[in-house]
């Protein structure tokens, strides 16, 4: 429906949102030329050997993931509106219904199978086959798993065809879908709980006196044991409580060591040097220019490809 403006035109809904989309993409450009400008300054002070083109492509992918960011954001709060076949659609239930434990349990399926790094048909609904056993319902609850985690491992082989369908998002390339390794996986979270407190809402606990990074960080360490998650895999699902607001945490680090893509970006940035210290350079540029840890990451990331 067209709608009618003073100079006799008309503006179609198309127009409008072609209006918006243009409005947002300037406001992009004019945030990635700040960004350049402040990242010139302060890598002249690290003494990166980085060439005045590269300073302008990362400063454009981190404009470019600061708007990503926005944008899982805003779908993140309409989570409770996606299909059943989503886990982030269970996790905003069971948020919804102030069930602490069963909302970390499903976040924690949401990262171990890379929910927020896809948008894939064929991925997206991999986690939530596990917690509803491959039904229209949640089945593997986490009352259910911590108390028969025995049962689970031959339901697992019983599955084996039904896993081979699962997939994994783009930052956990190198997963199984055999139900052995799923079931370790499992079982090593389950241990992590009982050893850290005994219910999720208690291994989760941060009470680092409102410190929102020191209380990542501490998780950060923490979850690294459970089997298989990873730095990545810690990482970003940490950074999922942080966005559904179901824990008030984020990262005060890119936590370079251990990874691999963030890795190589930031050596374009500044060298051939130790993982500790590309790490410390990073994370003070990022305090530096006012960019969150968890973007600066993602942008080196990205820029690397």
């Amino acid at each position: 429906m067209a709608e009618s403006v003073p100079n006799g035109a008309t503006v179609s809904n198309q127009d409008r949102v072609c209006g918006r989309h243009n409005h947002r993409r300037c406001l992009n450009q004019t945030r990635a030329k700040e960004l350049e400008q402040g990242l010139r300054q302060f890598l002249k002070g690290s003494r990166a050997p980085v060439a005045s083109a590269n300073i302008k492509e990362f400063a454009n992918a981190i404009s470019e993931c600061e708007e990503r960011s926005r944008r899982l954001r805003k779908f993140l709060e309409l989570a409770h509106r996606l299909p059943k076949t989503d886990i982030l659609f269970w996790l905003a239930k069971a948020q919804h219904s102030m069930e602490f434990d069963e909302t970390l349990w499903r976040a924690f399926l949401a990262g171990h199978f890379g929910r927020t790094s896809t948008d894939s048909p064929e991925t997206v609904p991999s986690a939530a086959k596990i917690l509803c056993g491959f039904g229209g319902e949640p089945h593997w609850t986490w009352k259910r798993v911590s108390s028969e985690l025995i049962s689970l491992r031959p339901w697992l082989m019983e599955n084996r065809k039904n896993l081979k369908s699962l997939r994994f998002g783009n930052h956990r390339k190198y997963e199984s879908h055999k139900p052995l390794i799923l079931h370790a996986v499992i079982a090593s979270f389950c241990s992590w709980v009982v050893d850290n407190g005994g219910t999720p809402s208690r291994a989760f606990g941060t009470s680092m006196d409102g410190n929102h990074e020191a209380s990542f960080d501490r998780l950060y360490s923490s979850l690294r044991h459970v089997f298989r998650l990873g730095r990545t895999g810690v990482f970003d699902l940490l950074c999922l409580l942080g966005n559904t607001g179901i824990l008030t945490v984020r990262p005060g680090s890119c936590y370079l060591r251990g990874s691999t893509g963030p890795l190589r970006g930031a050596r374009k940035l500044w060298g051939q040097r130790a993982p500790a210290e590309l790490s410390e350079l990073a994370d003070a540029t990022a305090k530096g220019v006012e960019i969150p840890s968890g973007i600066f990451e993602d942008a080196l990331c990205m820029w690397q490809k």
